[in-house]
């Protein structure tokens, strides 16, 4: 009788940990160097007496996570090599404990695909031109492709951790100063169905001595057949460049879709630039029904207008950029990019 009260008790307790460590959306978190110290999937199946600290509210991952290059790359830069003049934090500390591990099991893996489909590519409301993670879906031989602009004094990488897979897969990019448009491939490795993955992508200076972020700007990103061409949402255009809420003025914006998606969305991101550095926080996002077919220009005809305003209402006072989501929704297409307007919109009270 005793034994069996010691275990309802040890369940209550395991149950109530568990409890705790549910939260209704997983998320990861950043170190303040820019690298992952937890994943969404944190905590499921792994060997037996490995505890996870951090993996589910916040604080220290107990290691750091191993990077390994494993892409297959080419430099296809479709720009001329003229000369050219998105950091997330995590928040909160608490201890994440799997209990599968705890009691010596597997846990099952947790199946992120179906919300992140309808979801699409996800970004932090705060990131920077040197720290942008990046919640998507990827496949197995798919081709990526990034539009960047690196200032030839950093090194900017792209670090994938893919669900599933013990390491990242790390890419770095061709760092000269200009305009690139670089293609890959991802590893067959990754496998054919669709798998959940955080994507970082990372700038660190690169001068002798000189320490902390880099300065890269990225101008598009993708993944898939649909998003890689050059990059498939471009013309992002964000106009005129000063407009007065007093005043009732408005800023209309607009792109092309070089190919099908059914799910895009807008955002209007305050910039603020500091030592170089470009942070962005998210201040209103328009999300439209029915996606997108190839060669259609958004935004045109009808034309399509912010007013200056936050989600609240109020004046969004400041240097403001758009940013473009489209993707596709199902398992076997689950395509995705994203793409920034060159302009900026200064709104004035």
């Amino acid at each position: 009788m005793r034994t069996a009260t010691r275990i309802v008790q040890l369940m209550l307790i395991l149950g109530a940990l568990g409890a705790c460590a549910s939260p209704t959306k997983p998320a990861f978190e950043m170190s303040d160097d820019c690298r992952l110290r937890s994943l969404p999937w944190d905590g499921e199946a792994g060997a037996p007496d490995d505890f996870v600290f951090g993996g589910m509210f916040g604080g220290a991952s107990r290691t750091t996570r191993p990077r390994e290059g494993e892409y297959r790359s080419n430099n296809d830069s479709d720009y001329p090599s003229k000369r050219e003049d998105g950091t997330s934090r995590g928040g909160g500390f608490g201890i994440g404990i799997d209990l599968g591990r705890l009691l010596n099991q597997s846990g099952p893996a947790t199946d992120l695909v179906s919300d992140w489909l309808s979801e699409g590519p996800g970004f932090d409301a705060r990131y920077s031109n040197s720290c942008m993670p990046i919640r998507c879906l990827v496949q197995g031989g798919w081709p990526m492709v990034v539009d960047y602009s690196p200032d030839g004094q950093s090194i900017t990488t792209i670090e994938l951790h893919v669900q599933g897979q013990a390491r990242p897969i790390v890419h770095e990019l061709d760092n000269k100063r200009g305009r690139h448009l670089m293609k890959f491939e991802l590893p067959a490795s990754i496998g054919t169905s669709s798998r959940a993955a955080v994507m970082l992508v990372r700038s660190v200076r690169s001068r002798p001595g000189e320490s902390g972020p880099g300065h890269a700007r990225i101008h598009g990103l993708g993944a898939g057949p649909r998003a890689v061409g050059s990059v498939a949402i471009q013309q992002v255009d964000f106009r005129p460049p000063v407009i007065q809420r007093s005043a009732q003025q408005q800023a209309s914006y607009s792109f092309l879709s070089k190919s099908d998606f059914n799910h895009f969305s807008v955002g209007v991101l305050r910039i603020d630039g500091v030592d170089g550095q470009i942070k962005v926080d998210l201040t209103r996002e328009f999300s439209f029904a029915g996606g997108i077919s190839r060669g259609s220009v958004f935004g045109r005809a009808p034309e399509q207008f912010w007013d200056g305003t936050d989600a609240g209402n109020k004046v969004s006072v400041g240097n403001h950029i758009i940013q473009v989501r489209a993707w596709m929704s199902s398992r076997n297409e689950a395509d995705w990019v994203t793409a920034w307007s060159e302009q900026t919109v200064k709104v004035a009270p």
